[in-house]
């Protein structure tokens, strides 16, 4: 599977919920305290992450050719498979997975930690709509469209809310250079 194969009117999914890993790294860096579930699935979230290798083994099984782990956040990381492929997305906000755990420790910031924050690992991909449609059917629970891949300026990802307004992103993802130098 490519970063490259990205194409007009394809599809964009992940493989689960994103975000969760951002909020425990919030949480632990914050010493703030949840019910033992949420603190438990944040925890475990960001301090063990699990790549989704049986997902990604299905994906190539069902010969999506676009695909890539999130690991510096979604919209980082699906501009960067925008860009080399040459296309734009619209993600819908509303259609984003995030884990209960993660709506209830930070309501109001869960969107942003899903649309921003890194190390899920989860799965992006794309797929012309027939393709997807068949491959979510064999993808484990919480697998979800939540776009398309549209014209527009390379690596361009816009996010969009249940009315079609732009909902701009708090922070870009994770920078390995920018990172490594502020330190």
């Amino acid at each position: 599977m490519r970063r490259d194969a990205a194409r007009l009117g394809d599809l964009v999914a992940v493989t689960g919920p994103l975000g969760t890993s951002s909020g425990g790294l919030r949480m632990l860096a914050s010493g703030l305290w949840f019910n033992h579930e949420t603190m438990q699935t944040l925890r475990e979230a960001h301090l063990r992450p699990r790549p989704c290798l049986v997902a990604g083994r299905i994906l190539a099984q069902h010969g999506i050719c676009c695909s890539q782990d999130i690991s510096d956040g979604l919209v980082r990381d699906l501009g960067n498979t925008c860009e080399v492929s040459g296309v734009a997305t619209r993600i819908d906000a509303e259609r984003v997975p995030l884990a209960a755990s993660l709506k209830e420790a930070f309501p109001d910031e869960a969107l942003g930690l899903a649309l921003s924050g890194g190390e899920d690992y989860q799965l992006l991909f794309t797929a012309p709509p027939d393709k997807m449609r068949d491959v979510l059917s064999y993808l484990p629970s919480g697998a979800a469209v939540i776009g398309e891949v549209v014209e527009g300026i390379p690596g361009t990802v816009v996010v969009v809310d249940a009315y079609g307004r732009t909902i701009p992103t708090p922070f870009s993802g994770w920078d390995h250079f920018l990172e490594a130098s502020a330190t």
